[in-house]
């Protein structure tokens, strides 16, 4: 698989375990009990574990532009 083929799976799975944590978070917050609190505190807390994972990945498999783009030698 070449790193190009892994950002597209990664990017997928950032975007999907992004919402999978803000919908749920905002549901909750601006309903105050429209999702159970059990399905909330079982959901929440495994897609953040995989948004968080999916970034740090993202970040690896980009770290050649990051350097590139934002920690340029100053002239």
């Amino acid at each position: 698989m070449t790193r190009l083929q892994a950002l597209k799976i990664v990017n997928i799975i950032l975007a999907l375990s992004f919402f999978m944590v803000s919908i749920p978070g905002v549901i909750q917050f601006v309903t105050q009990g429209a999702i159970p609190y059990s399905t909330f505190r079982s959901i929440h807390p495994i897609a953040g574990t995989i948004f968080t994972l999916a970034g740090f990945t993202h970040v690896a498999l980009n770290y050649k532009w990051i350097k590139v783009n934002y920690f340029k030698k100053k002239k």
